[in-house]
């Protein structure tokens, strides 16, 4: 799932940083901009189960359809 994306590196580090202080599996995945993931790939059910342990911790989730 991706929690977010940022053009600078430092912005992605500082969410990585919140993540795994929760204990999420955090990541940077570089491109354009840099995206940061938690996890593996999930279906629909666990994406919904992941955003509402997500929003329980104080983080701002929404889900999309993947592209």
């Amino acid at each position: 799932m991706q929690a977010g994306a940022f053009s600078r590196l430092e912005n992605a580090e500082d969410l990585v940083k919140q993540l795994r202080a929760k204990h999420y599996a955090a990541s940077i995945v570089q491109g354009k901009l840099y995206r940061v993931w938690i996890g593996d790939p999930l279906d629909r059910r666990e994406a919904e189960q992941l955003a509402e342990h997500l929003r329980a911790d104080g983080f701002e989730a929404i889900l999309t359809p993947s592209q």
